[in-house]
């Protein structure tokens, strides 16, 4: 099967080296880890050149970034091009890593909203049983967040 049009051999190739990554991450592997995620890096470039902006690529790239406001802007960039190339997956899957960028990450919950309301709009018309449940799960979350108590302010003391 082809990802967003590209072939199944170079997208098996960005499957290894993920499976790497995540196999150095639970092994504590930092050396092996970040020289997979370099040469994933170098790849994901390659099929940039190969393919032209595909949705898929910039949202792997964002997946394997650790700077969060790198992953905002691939994530972002990902799901526009999926509305582009009406690759419904990748509009799906970067509306659910903006949400919880937005929810875990940065704790803010009104960013965290409009990237839900966007995964239920595609969900509406592309529906997804997998996503639904993600859907589910990040909307607990918010309301479980704004019904933290927060601490009191302190008032500045008068002289």
């Amino acid at each position: 099967m082809k990802r967003n049009r590209i072939a199944k051999k170079d997208w098996e190739l960005v499957v290894d080296y993920a499976c790497k990554i995540v196999n150095a991450s639970s092994r504590k592997d930092r050396v092996a880890g970040k020289a997979h995620n370099a040469a994933l890096h170098s790849y994901l470039k390659r099929l940039l050149r190969k393919y032209g902006p595909r949705a898929a690529i910039v949202e792997t790239q964002g997946d394997f970034t650790g700077n969060c406001r790198q992953r905002l802007s691939l994530y972002k960039r990902a799901y526009s091009l999926a509305e582009e190339q009406a690759d419904y997956y990748t509009l799906a899957s970067s509306s659910v890593s903006l949400a919880e960028i937005y929810i875990e990450d940065m704790r803010d919950r009104k960013n965290a909203s409009i990237w839900l309301m966007k995964l239920k709009s595609v969900l509406n018309g592309h529906p997804d049983e997998d996503f639904a449940e993600k859907y589910a799960t990040l909307s607990k979350m918010i309301k479980k967040s704004s019904r933290r108590k927060r601490p009191p302010r302190r008032r500045k003391q008068l002289s």
